[in-house]
């Protein structure tokens, strides 16, 4: 009779290895076995492969217990039944629902300004719409008036080839000169008073409105479990009076800005518009150019003066209307901003015990020092996956 070969035992591989088979070895008396088919190296190679496996789903399992432990931390220490904070129920929902009642009167005066704003914007761009429509009218005559003092081709030429301005000859100038001085009393009256007025009017409106809250919050949390020195010292750290010159100066910046683009763009905008025509009167050559040059440039104008001064006025009309929304949206995240500081402040901070204060330091701390610990984890699972060996199971 043939003897049958016995299976083969692995008895070492390695130190560790050897050691993970030692645990195999006391749960299977008989030794750790390989079958007649992919005996040898591949199998091993791949036995250890599981084996791997298995390690890094312990230890994700292992660092899942952690987090989910600190979770429970958190619950435990911030939850309201074990620390509910050295306000009672009824303070803190009195303090709550003086903020939100704080937000929404400062919304309210925030509505009412810009309003009032945009109805003053409506009557100056009466007046823009007014000065421009104007300057479309006697754009003929100024043509006549810019064309009177030139009577050489090459003068004209070297115009039109610099799009209309050489030397002292500028038809974009000269079309656009009448709207700054008939605009000039009104922009200013809107601009530099009446919107600055109104404006400083809702900081001081805003400024009366948080000071009277923070005088009934301060009212509420005088409690003897709370120090005076500890919450005028939170008083003092809010600093509403910066948040509003600030937001304030901006939006002044902001006017100032438009108001210097705007008065200057008249010109430029003309330019861009007849830039076409110019290219296309520079091909105009021969005997009589010169008038034919002028002529063109009138026909031109009699045909389309009104494309050419609305886009002065769109573009006006979207410079104020972006200022406007800009310096809006601002202290719109100022009627946030505000109650949002005193909430944090005078409420949830003050509620805190110094103990509690600490434990939310310490959690913070762990999280912050799980970060990098996660982010290498998640580096080095995707590297596994990526260089993991394609070997077939065994049977």
């Amino acid at each position: 009779m043939k003897q049958e070969t016995a299976p083969l035992r692995i008895f070492h591989v390695g130190s560790r290895d050897y050691l993970r088979l030692s645990y195999h070895q006391q749960k299977t008396p008989n030794g750790l076995r390989f079958p007649q088919v992919g005996r040898g190296i591949p199998a091993l190679a791949q036995h250890l492969l599981s084996d791997r496996r298995v390690r890094i789903l312990r230890d994700c399992e292992r660092r899942y217990t952690e987090l989910s432990a600190v979770s429970e931390s958190i619950l435990a220490l911030f939850s309201e039944g074990r620390h509910p904070g050295r306000l009672t129920r009824e303070i803190r929902a009195n303090a709550v629902a003086c903020v939100t009642e704080l937000e929404a009167v400062i919304r309210e005066h925030v509505t009412d300004t810009f309003e009032e704003i945009s109805q003053k914007l409506v009557e100056l761009k009466a007046h823009l719409l007014q000065a421009v429509n104007d300057a479309d009218e006697n754009c003929l005559d100024a043509v006549e008036e810019f064309h009177r003092p030139i009577d050489h081709y090459n003068t004209l030429k070297a115009t039109l080839t610099r799009q209309g301005a050489f030397r002292e000859h500028n038809l974009n100038r000269v079309l656009t000169q009448k709207i700054l001085p008939a605009i000039m009393a009104d922009w200013n009256t809107v601009m530099n008073k009446e919107v600055p007025r109104l404006l400083k009017k809702l900081k001081d409106d805003i400024r009366r409105e948080a000071d009277a809250a923070e005088k009934r919050l301060v009212t509420m949390l005088q409690d003897k479990r709370i120090e005076f020195k500890e919450l005028d010292a939170a008083r003092r750290s809010l600093n509403l009076s910066g948040l509003l010159t600030g937001l304030v100066e901006t939006s002044y910046g902001s006017i100032t800005l438009a108001q210097r683009e705007g008065t200057r763009s008249f010109a430029p905008i003309v330019q861009n518009q007849l830039r076409e025509h110019y290219e296309e009167a520079l091909t105009i050559s021969g005997p009589g150019a010169l008038k034919r040059m002028k002529e063109s440039t009138a026909k031109f104008l009699e045909n389309n003066s009104t494309q050419v001064f609305t886009a002065i006025t769109q573009h006006l009309f979207q410079l104020l209307d972006d200022c406007i929304s800009e310096a809006q949206k601002q202290f719109d995240e100022a009627a946030s901003e505000i109650p949002t500081r005193l909430r944090l402040t005078l409420i949830d901070d003050l509620d805190l015990s110094p103990e509690s204060r600490l434990a939310r330091e310490d959690i913070v701390k762990v999280a912050l020092d799980l970060r990098p610990r996660l982010q290498r984890m998640e580096m080095e699972l995707e590297q596994m996956r990526e260089g993991e060996p394609k070997a077939e199971p065994m049977d």
